[in-house]
């Protein structure tokens, strides 16, 4: 597995201990900034300021969330909201950090199973949960981190569409004189199945994206909620543009 680093030292009769950190500048940074805080009197230990009672909701809205919204997209801020919401704020939401341990996860596991929720489902849920447990013993609210024993799926087999249906497709808005003829819908459908665009990046191009004497396409924007802005992965790409488009 990737070795991973940690945070132990004692100052000024604080023993500070951190664990988790990939690699040895980021837990040196860690570590520099607490001696500093300690120094100057800003750091506090969570049980020092009565936190070891802190719930997963009030840990989501005082600390997670304000992390994530410094490291992800408006969009992916948007679906975690939502799931934590749906799945996590009324089951675990109000019990203490310290008292979601592997019982308490493995009964809510086993209620959501219960319930309906499919395996694929389920083990997403569990990933939002566990990324706000493994910030809490970063921060040292929990000592340990609870084993979570995600719901045992068969991998599933991506279904992928033949040539001949990604013609029909096209073809659809090809047919003059029905109701859904549309030269623009099928010049657009062509365009995602030959390139792999999202719908919300090929709305967003424009000409000079486009070498006609390269064949590529550049892609560095998309249409979202009406807005534009850059990529979901936040990155550019180019894309090679097929001799049949």
């Amino acid at each position: 597995g990737q070795r991973l680093w940690e945070v132990n030292f004692q100052l000024q009769s604080i023993r500070v201990r951190r664990r988790g950190y990939i690699s040895k500048q980021e837990a040196l940074i860690v570590a520099t900034r607490i001696r500093a805080d300690i120094l100057t009197g800003n750091f506090q230990i969570a049980s020092l300021r009565g936190d070891r009672n802190i719930t997963l909701n009030q840990f989501n809205e005082k600390y997670y969330m304000p992390q994530r919204m410094t490291e992800v997209k408006a969009s992916t801020i948007a679906t975690e909201k939502n799931a934590y919401s749906a799945w996590l704020k009324g089951s675990l939401g109000a019990l203490r950090l310290i008292d979601i341990d592997s019982a308490a996860i493995a009964r809510w596991t086993f209620k959501k199973s219960q319930q309906g929720y499919s395996k694929h489902t389920i083990n997403n849920q569990i990933t939002y949960l566990q990324s706000r447990l493994k910030m809490a013993h970063k921060l040292g609210y929990i000592k340990d981190m609870p084993t979570i024993e995600r719901v045992k799926v068969t991998k599933r087999i991506k279904a992928c569409l033949t040539p001949q249906q990604v013609f029909a497709f096209v073809d659809y808005f090809n047919e003059e004189k029905t109701h859904h003829y549309n030269q623009q819908y099928a010049n657009l459908t062509a365009f995602l199945f030959y390139t792999g665009c999202r719908i919300g990046e090929a709305c967003a191009l424009k000409w000079s994206d486009i070498n006609i004497n390269e064949a590529t396409v550049t892609i560095n924007k998309r249409v979202y909620r009406g807005k534009i802005d850059t990529p979901k992965n936040g990155k550019s790409n180019l894309v090679p543009i097929h001799p049949e488009l």
